[in-house]
């Protein structure tokens, strides 16, 4: 068994960096929990979605409302995660 030192643990629970490939090959950076981003994993596997999709919904959720696409990109995620929680 492999022990997780407390910084370990810290550095896990720390929000991390990614790019999101957009359906028009841009790229996108998203800063998510290590939880979001696996809920995100699990909402390509469960539902078929792709990350570009949901930057899409993140666009036009920018469009309505003051958010950065970071913000709208991870409240969407959080979202349809919810149904599986």
């Amino acid at each position: 068994m492999t022990l997780v030192t407390k910084q370990q643990l810290e550095a896990y629970r720390d929000e991390n960096t990614r790019q999101i490939k957009m359906p028009d090959g841009s790229l996108w950076e998203v800063r998510m929990t290590p939880q979001l981003w696996e809920s995100l994993e699990l909402l390509k596997s469960v539902d078929g979605v792709t990350e570009g999709q949901l930057g899409i919904h993140a666009l036009e959720e920018m469009e309505l409302q003051p958010v950065t696409f970071d913000q709208a990109f991870r409240g969407i995620v959080a979202h349809l995660a919810n149904r599986w929680s």
